[in-house]
């Protein structure tokens, strides 16, 4: 039988039922009531930690997190442009509906174009545009996670 132990909180679990995909995107806090001697225990709510404000158990994880990632950073597992991508997504995603909802609303303004290799021009352009300022974005977050884990590197 092979265990898993978790890296976070040190919880064992079979490694053939360790599946992160059926994690929840969230932290949650459940309160608990026993049942009487012997009977066990009854979950009575259960809420996100943001919603709690609980910031020395936040803070906790966050530097757990860290350190981890610095763990693979260090094995070779992980770079650090694979952190600051995931971290960009949304952000990226959010860009491209933008665009998106643009063209949808408002065709005229690109369809005003003299041919299509005008509008390839003009979409080659705005992407130049995204492509740069997210840059600069990438780059300066980049860093402070370089920063972050060096910080980390130096705490262990």
């Amino acid at each position: 039988m092979t265990m898993l132990l978790c890296p976070l909180c040190g919880k064992k679990t079979h490694i053939d039922q360790f599946d992160p995909e059926n994690f929840a995107d969230d932290i949650f806090v459940q309160e608990i009531k026993g049942l009487g001697r012997g009977k066990g225990f009854k979950v009575t709510e259960v809420t996100s930690i943001f919603d709690n404000s609980n910031d020395d158990t936040i803070w906790m994880i966050k530097e757990r997190v860290l350190q981890l990632a610095k763990i693979l950073k260090d094995e070779g597992e992980l770079e650090v442009w694979e952190i600051a991508g995931e971290l960009l997504r949304s952000e990226i995603i959010f860009l491209i509906n933008k665009i998106s909802k643009t063209i949808r609303e408002k065709p005229e303004t690109w369809m005003s174009q003299k041919d299509e290799d005008d509008l390839f021009r003009a979409l080659n352009s705005g992407l130049n545009r995204l492509i740069k300022k997210y840059r600069n974005t990438l780059s300066e977050r980049i860093g402070y996670i370089d920063e972050l884990l060096n910080q980390t590197e130096k705490d262990t």
